[in-house]
């Protein structure tokens, strides 16, 4: 059968979704995922499509039997450090594009997601602050006057400190994309975190 694969990155929980699910729409079953960003498929007739969900890392076995007997195939993802999340695949004619069916699981997804965007801001923050400040504190001021005062450096002692200002300069821009980063990734901790929270205002709203 025919397979392609697939190199996509995403930090987006959603576009990744939105990603296969059009994958699937041209005929393409979603097989395997690796590192978070090879996506493998395979050919088919089939209509199907795609969900992730999140889940406690107690309850991972137990939501994978319960998807299962929903209809669903449970994709196998490896090395992406998302080990309580389900790639569920379904024919649109045996399984509900909605897998979670009550407020609990949504929540428990809700909350997961949350979390985990907020690792994943985290992490870059932390190298990107190090990065940066490294660059700026000792080198970036030494590096500035030597730079404003070109015209009294010798073409040697340039050539001797070029490496340096390239490094120096690397490394700040370097720590200035992480923080970026971050900074996005942390609003989509924030929109997840507000679903969160209203999913449970409402649940204590009729409780």
């Amino acid at each position: 059968m025919e397979r392609i694969t697939k190199f996509r990155i995403f930090e987006n929980l959603e576009k990744e979704e939105a990603f296969i699910n059009k994958m699937n729409q041209d005929g393409w079953k979603l097989e395997f995922v690796q590192f978070g960003c090879i996506f493998k498929f395979i050919k088919t007739d089939e209509e199907y499509f795609t969900t992730i969900c999140a889940t406690e890392k107690s309850q991972t076995l137990q939501m994978t039997s319960a998807a299962v007997l929903s209809g669903y195939e449970s994709v196998p993802h490896s090395f992406d450090g998302m080990s309580n999340f389900l790639y569920l695949t379904g024919r649109k004619d045996k399984a509900s594009n909605d897998f979670f069916s009550d407020n609990q699981n949504k929540l428990a997804h809700y909350k997961n997601v949350k979390n985990y965007y907020r690792i994943q801001a985290l992490i870059p923050l932390i190298f990107g602050l190090i990065f940066s400040l490294i660059a700026a504190i000792p080198y970036l001021p030494a590096t500035i006057k030597i730079l404003s005062n070109l015209d009294k450096v010798s073409p040697e002692t340039i050539q001797e400190i070029l490496p340096a200002i390239i490094l120096v300069f690397t490394m700040l821009l370097l720590g200035l994309f992480l923080i970026f980063y971050s900074a996005y990734v942390f609003s989509l901790y924030v929109k997840s975190k507000c679903k969160y929270t209203k999913l449970l205002n409402n649940m204590n709203l009729y409780e």
